[in-house]
């Protein structure tokens, strides 16, 4: 049975359950902040490349 399942029935997750879904915030925060960075990157190479003369 899924998570989503238990909940949609009305019954209260165990502690196992409560444990994956705090693993899963985990993950889901820490691949977040993995985009950030590699947000930040391309967007520090597109503000080099906007200021760059090709011509050099």
């Amino acid at each position: 049975m899924s998570i989503r399942t238990l909940r949609d029935d009305g019954h209260a997750p165990c502690t196992h359950v409560a444990g994956l879904i705090h693993e899963h915030l985990d993950d889901i925060d820490r691949r977040m902040a993995e985009l950030a960075a590699t947000r930040d990157a391309v967007r520090a190479l597109a503000d080099r490349a906007a200021t760059t003369d090709p011509a050099a």
